[in-house]
């Protein structure tokens, strides 16, 4: 029986060591391990920060045709199913003037919009996020030609109009809308972000 006794004493105790061993590597590495999760956080945010940028500001503005001025009018309110449109303008802030080149015909991934309803997060449609995937793994994705607008310094210049209906599903729904766009420069640039609006789609009665 005490042999038997001994032999538990000696297992306890080699169970004991383990732990404690365990113990120590784990106090030990964990260290290392923020360090070089801090490290990758440090690389992103540096090539985050080494992206050429330019101090662009874009503006949308949700609009409407009015037939009676010939024209489109901002607006903050659509007709289930009239066509929702947004007139964008780019202003150059710094105290140079520069040029941008805009896509014609494939603007579905040089711009980029983020779309909520009623507070939630609007999906894009079937197929889309598939075609956005692939151009952002591509060397150069932006195919076809191109417009270049020249920005004076200070100086809004409307570049377009642009539909949601290469991004989602339409018509929208009743309800109430916020957009954002991102806008991708032709080279690889960090984007420039526009303002949010708010629009409401109101149903036929």
């Amino acid at each position: 029986m005490s042999e038997i006794r001994e032999e538990r004493r000696k297992k306890q105790f080699i169970i004991a060591v383990l732990v404690i061993a365990l113990s120590c590597l784990t106090i030990l590495t964990a260290p290392g391990q923020q360090l070089r999760q801090n490290s990758t956080q440090k690389n992103d945010s540096d090539a985050a920060k080494a992206m050429p940028s330019r101090e662009i500001e874009l503006s949308i503005t949700p609009v409407v045709w009015s037939s009676v001025s010939g024209s489109y009018e901002a607006t903050a309110r659509y007709k289930e199913g009239v066509p929702v449109l947004f007139e964008l303008v780019l202003t150059d802030r710094m105290e140079k003037p520069t040029d941008v080149d805009m896509s014609i015909g494939n603007h579905l991934f040089q711009w980029r919009p983020r779309l909520v309803k009623d507070g939630n997060h609007v999906p894009y449609r079937k197929g889309a996020n598939e075609k956005l995937e692939k151009v952002d793994n591509e060397i150069e994705p932006f195919h076809g030609s191109r417009v270049s607008y020249r920005l004076e310094p200070g100086t809004p210049k409307r570049v377009g109009f642009l539909p949601l209906d290469d991004w989602y599903d339409l018509p929208l729904a009743p309800g109430q809308y916020e957009l954002t766009f991102w806008y991708r420069f032709w080279g690889k640039e960090k984007p420039a972000k526009s303002n949010a609006v708010t629009f409401e789609i109101v149903p036929l009665t």
